[in-house]
């Protein structure tokens, strides 16, 4: 079964927060901004990152995504989580899964919808993520 891409986004992060370190555990909160598209709408992104990252490499996050529409009001929420490694380069390549909630407009056909979702965050400060739905 193929996948269809719906949303992708390109975003830079704005602020990282250290919540806790616990022996090999670091548990931080990033928050990003970027912009992309929704099932062929741009959109403006604001995103909350909620990371735990172990010392072999391993990560995880959950994630709350708002993005609104360009030249419209119309929003649609994201929700998931996700898990990974770091690459030797230093990003940190992510699957998992998102949700989607809207109450209507251009997105009102993902409301309740499930994605699954494919994420790099680069050391850099850039996070790139894509979304899709089985086709």
């Amino acid at each position: 079964m193929s996948n269809k891409v719906i949303c992708e986004f390109a975003e830079n992060i704005d602020a990282t927060r250290i919540i806790s370190m616990e022996g090999s555990l670091v548990e931080l909160e990033v928050l990003a901004s970027g912009a992309g598209n929704i099932n062929g709408h741009a959109v403006q992104v604001i995103a909350n990152h909620l990371m735990r990252r172990l010392q072999d490499g391993t990560a995880m996050t959950t994630c709350r995504i708002i993005a609104t529409a360009e030249g419209s009001f119309d929003t649609i929420a994201l929700t998931g989580s996700s898990s990974g490694e770091r690459d030797d380069d230093g990003s940190y390549r992510l699957r998992g899964s998102m949700r989607a909630q809207s109450t209507g407009g251009v997105f009102k056909d993902l409301d309740g919808k499930n994605m699954s979702a494919k994420g790099e965050i680069t050391p850099d400060g850039h996070v790139n993520s894509v979304y899709s739905l089985p086709e």
